[in-house]
């Protein structure tokens, strides 16, 4: 229906296998089986930054929280996920160089 492929799988050991997937060679987005932690399947906003520690110190100073992070992704990004004070889910990525 999207003219989606899959462009690379990732074994996240078990986590699952993390799949990318996009149009082209254009990578837009990615999926993973879904945790017992987290209540329903949904998408999650990536928010580009230069700098990852000082983006999840913004978060906390601003009262969000982070729920998972930072950590390394396959490819070398490194992602956090986050609330922000009214508790909605969004994460943010600091692209490897």
């Amino acid at each position: 229906m999207f003219d989606w492929k899959q462009l690379s799988a990732h074994d996240l050991g078990p986590m699952g296998t993390y799949l990318i997937f996009g149009t082209g060679d254009d990578a837009i987005g990615g999926m993973i089986t879904k945790p017992p932690q987290v209540a329903q399947p949904c998408w999650s906003f990536y928010i580009i930054v230069d700098g990852i520690e000082a983006a999840v110190e913004r978060v906390r100073s601003g009262g969000g929280q982070v729920a998972n992070g930072p950590m390394a992704v396959p490819g070398g990004d490194m992602i956090a996920q986050c609330l922000d004070p009214q508790g909605a889910f969004f994460s943010l990525v600091e692209r490897k160089r």
